[in-house]
Formats: structure tokens, C-alpha cells, sequence
């Protein structure tokens, strides 16, 4: 079971990696449209700083956004394969009580008995 939660560790880690790979890209798109038309503007209007704002508000609120969702995610994943591997080990430990003709009719009564 070990296996599985590392592979889902790992998972999770390439999957932030890519998300703030895309945050940089984007960042960085960002940082060079306002490079490229400062130059260009004689006068600055409000509706010019308004643009301004919103576009960097906006990466900020991805950023943190993505930050605090990948974390809630990580963290509720986690706590389900901890109550998985638990419910897992309690369950193998009950059927192992069993005898061999109550576990085939556990088996057969919620059909996971193919015959």
C-alpha cells in the first residue's frame, strides 16, 4: 500500500510543479506586454491603470488561488488514503477471522465472486 501513496505523492508534486511552471509563464507573458507597451504610452489614463491592476491582480489571485487549492487537495487526498489503508487492514483482518465457506458467502452476497 506504501506504493500507491508514493506514486500519488509524486503525482500531486509533478502536478504543482507544472501548475507554477504555467503561473511563471504567464507571469512572465504579463511582465513582457508591459514592457513592450510602456514605451508606447505618452499619457497615462486612469483606465490605463486600471488595466494595470487588474492584470496583476489577477495573477496574484491565480497564484494564491492555486497555491491554497493544491494544498486543501493534498491534504484531503492524503486523509482518504489514510482512512483507506486503515478501513483496508481492518477489513483483511475481520475476513481473516473468517472460515474459507463465510468468506466465499461474503464473496457471492455482494457478487465479487466470479464463478
Amino acid at each position: 500500500m506504501a506504493e500507491i501513496a508514493d506514486v500519488v505523492a509524486a503525482a500531486d508534486e509533478i502536478k504543482l510543479w507544472l501548475a507554477v511552471v504555467v503561473i511563471i509563464f504567464g507571469a512572465v507573458i504579463l511582465a513582457a506586454a508591459f514592457y513592450f507597451m510602456v514605451p508606447k504610452v505618452t499619457t497615462i489614463t486612469a483606465s490605463d491603470v486600471t488595466s494595470v491592476v487588474t492584470a496583476i491582480t489577477t495573477m496574484v489571485g491565480t497564484l494564491v488561488g492555486t497555491v491554497l487549492g493544491y494544498q486543501t487537495g493534498s491534504q484531503g487526498r492524503g486523509y482518504l488514503v489514510r482512512q483507506n489503508t486503515s478501513m483496508r487492514n481492518a477489513l483483511n483482518e475481520v475476513v481473516g477471522k473468517m472460515s474459507d465457506a463465510e468468506q466465499i458467502a461474503l464473496l457471492k452476497r455482494h457478487n465479487l465472486l466470479k464463478t
